[in-house]
């Protein structure tokens, strides 16, 4: 492949679990409230990311989804719940840039999902990630110039529970950066399957 093929061949990419479509609109009404010195991310767009990628050509992609499916094959892993609980600001000092929602209590299977996405980052020969992770929904994201009160922002958003749903797949997504606001699309699907004490049962699917 020579430079330039590989350069239009680079697509941003992240590995994400979706959102329950209910919890989804419970949130997007929620932020309807947000002043206009937030852009909130669109409804369809929720998700909880577990490792970002950045640009990537097609080769690291086909590393990573060969690490995920063999991993997933090899070691699968059942479904679990998560729960959205609270809500905050990153950073927690200064001038905020991102308002987002946690998770509480963070799921082990989370943390198992984030380990292997990391896993197929260092397999891709992408740099490592340094931060610990940190799972969260980001909600909105401030916009550049515009002075705001972070804590009167919070104050608008309900400290709550918003809802549990059973994580069943993860994606593989991609991100195209856009002046409304990033487009994604799932790459690559990859499901869980509940596995019996001793089985070794899991799919993926394209």
């Amino acid at each position: 492949m020579n430079g330039v093929d590989a350069l239009e061949d680079r697509r941003r990419c992240f590995l994400a679990v979706a959102i329950d479509e209910k919890i989804k609109e419970e949130i997007g009404r929620a932020a309807a409230v947000l002043p206009r010195a937030l852009r909130p991310v669109a409804v369809e767009s929720l998700h909880v990311t577990l490792r970002f990628y950045g640009e990537i050509t097609s080769r690291e992609r086909a590393v990573i989804e060969g690490y995920l499916g063999e991993s997933l094959r090899r070691d699968p892993l059942s479904p679990f719940f998560l729960r959205l609980r609270g809500r905050g600001l990153f950073p927690s000092r200064g001038a905020p840039r991102v308002l987002w929602i946690g998770l509480s209590p963070v799921a082990d299977g989370l943390i198992e999902l984030a380990r292997r996405g990391e896993g197929a980052a260092v397999a891709a020969g992408l740099p490592p990630e340094r931060r610990p992770f940190s799972p969260h929904l980001t909600l909105a994201r401030f916009r550049e110039g515009q002075k705001s009160d972070g804590q009167e922002i919070l104050s608008l958003l309900p400290d709550r529970f918003w809802g549990e749903w059973a994580v069943k797949s993860l994606s593989l997504m991609s991100s195209t950066l856009r002046p409304q606001g990033p487009l994604y699309r799932p790459l690559r699907v990859f499901d869980l399957k509940e596995v019996a004490p001793g089985g070794q049962e899991s799919s993926t699917h394209a």
